[in-house]
């Protein structure tokens, strides 16, 4: 009989074999199939078709039977957004936040995307010299398609997923509609002006997801897609120091550093 202990040393019991296996869906380039993730797991097929079966049913791991390939599930992106989340901030996003809100004088977010739930949580912020007269939850799940810093992220989400989070505003305790009272369009119009935002790679809301603030937000882009937003906040009636191009360009440029903690090889530029 095989010692459990040993097996468990050696990486090969069924839990240690599961994450090995879940770690290859995630480093996968998209969708993979059951003998991609055997040669790279050094598992048997049979082994490697039943522990995904196993990581299904637990929503760590999609299966397509029509392309019959695997995919990362939306429980493993709740944990990994859940993680973020609930711990200190790395040390690279915070000095970006603290060194924009210090240059504009205004206050800067991060957002973080969760393709589970179709929403951005506010995981990060830093104050300018001037006090907002409205206030922003930090770690509180907001609508995706409203304000600049949801568009900046739905902007850049793949088809199927901007179809999810449409038909979960849309079916939302919101009605489909801000609250400002404006009504969600429809989602060819929506993708229309998403379509324009991603071309200039920024974009602007006046008091949308917040009433009487005014958002400027670029996307925070990682290896395998947008992963969030930064966004530099003001209310209406007040103008930062500084004008729209060279925000933009100074957010861009943050977000290029946040995007290497992700994974991203190099600064994003602006487009």
């Amino acid at each position: 009989m095989t010692d459990e202990r040993g097996a468990r040393s050696a990486g090969d019991g069924t839990v240690a074999r599961a994450m090995r296996l879940l770690a290859a869906v995630v480093d996968a380039e998209g969708p993979v199939s059951v003998n991609a993730l055997a040669d790279v797991s050094s598992l048997p097929a049979s082994t490697t078709h039943r522990l995904l079966g196993l990581l299904v049913d637990t929503g760590m791991v999609t299966h397509d039977p029509q392309l019959r390939s695997y995919s990362v599930g939306p429980e493993t992106y709740r944990l990994a957004a859940r993680t973020l989340q609930t711990v200190d901030l790395p040390g690279i996003i915070q000095p970006v936040l603290d060194r924009l809100a210090g240059e504009f004088g205004e206050t800067v977010i991060f957002g973080l995307y969760s393709p589970a739930t179709s929403t951005l949580s506010f995981a990060g912020r830093a104050d300018g010299d001037h006090v907002l007269q409205y206030r922003i939850e930090l770690n509180t799940p907001t609508p995706v398609l409203w304000g600049a810093s949801g568009k900046a992220v739905a902007a850049f989400l793949p088809d199927d997923e901007l179809k999810a989070a449409y038909e979960r505003e849309s079916a939302g305790s919101g009605g489909g509609r801000s609250v400002g009272g404006a009504e969600l369009p429809s989602l060819e119009r929506l993708s229309d002006d998403l379509t324009i935002i991603r071309e200039q790679g920024y974009v602007e809301s006046q008091g949308e997801k917040l009433p009487g603030a005014r958002g400027i937000a670029v996307p925070v882009i990682g290896p395998r897609g947008v992963v969030g937003s930064l966004t530099l906040t003001h209310p209406q009636n007040r103008a930062p120091a500084g004008d729209t191009e060279s925000i933009v360009v100074a957010m861009q440029a943050g977000a290029g550093d946040i995007a290497r903690y992700f994974g991203a090889p190099d600064r994003q530029e602006k487009k």
